[in-house]
């Protein structure tokens, strides 16, 4: 259970039951995805406990508890929580960043590089994407380019448009008396 729940909700979805409640805690909260579903699910089977008996609620936390770490391994096992930073190398460039920009709503940056091997010229394209969006953009430059490279990265931190404002970084590494006089100001 915890790795089909686990492969649905490492592609951004969900099965439609208390791992949207889920989903939400782990989106507002520094929690994981297993510990957030573990919480909600235990929530439930507390007040069940009065219904079944104690030793039907104690036998489900146990199940709950392994399915909730058995999630976080395989959500995890592409990272955490944050955002991929993701290197493309491919002979179908403009193909793939249509599609980036086009499918996935993300922009991204052209670097230029050198082969080591051939000594030619290298675009790279390098964009960085949330986790439930890897593997969509994987299935975007596989489909362009069955024979592109991609390096996928964690970013421990993105700041700008579409992630956490730098602004709002920025005001909460202010220490209080600096915040309090900014706002006097």
């Amino acid at each position: 259970m915890g790795l089909g729940v686990g492969l649905v909700l490492r592609s951004g979805a969900n099965t439609g039951g208390t791992d949207i409640a889920a989903q939400i805690l782990a989106r507002f909260t520094p929690l994981s995805m297993g510990t957030s579903l573990f919480l909600v699910d235990a929530i439930i089977i507390a007040f069940s406990a009065f219904i079944f008996s104690l030793e039907m609620a104690l036998y489900a936390t146990i199940t709950v508890y392994i399915v909730g770490i058995t999630i976080d391994r395989v959500v995890l096992s592409f990272g955490t929580r944050s955002a991929k930073t993701v290197f493309i190398i491919s002979e179908k460039r403009r193909d793939i960043e249509r599609a980036i920009l086009e499918e996935l709503g993300h922009g991204g940056t052209i670097l230029y590089g050198i082969g080591m091997y051939t000594g030619f010229d290298r675009p790279v394209i390098m964009t960085v994407v949330s986790n439930n969006k890897l593997g969509q953009l994987t299935n975007i430059v596989h489909r362009q380019d069955k024979l592109a490279f991609m390096v996928v990265q964690e970013a421990y931190k993105v700041l700008g448009e579409g992630f956490t404002p730098i602004e709002e970084a920025a005001w909460a590494g202010l220490s209080d008396v600096t915040q309090q006089k900014q706002k006097k100001q």
